[in-house]
């Protein structure tokens, strides 16, 4: 999946192209999944600690409240269907 791909880039320093690759992953699993899928979280995730490991600490927040988000909304669809 392309969200490995981007954290090989992650490993490697390559913080573009690994962000590259996060965005790949992500508008996949949208497409496939819907909005409210987990590994939509899990991505938001991986996109911020890229950004933080690039010292752009506001991109690293705006993605962990993304993926705060993002796990409530799965949370919610999931207590519904129980």
């Amino acid at each position: 999946m392309t969200f490995a791909i981007g954290s090989i880039y992650d490993d490697k320093g390559e913080y573009n192209k690994a962000l590259e690759w996060h965005f790949k992953a992500l508008s996949i699993l949208k497409r496939v999944s819907g909005t409210d899928h987990h590994s939509i979280g899990m991505t938001y995730s991986d996109i911020s600690r890229t950004y933080f490991c690039m010292g752009n600490y506001d991109k690293a927040e705006e993605y962990q409240k993304k993926r705060d988000e993002s796990w409530e909304e799965y949370r919610k669809k999931r207590d519904e269907s129980w």
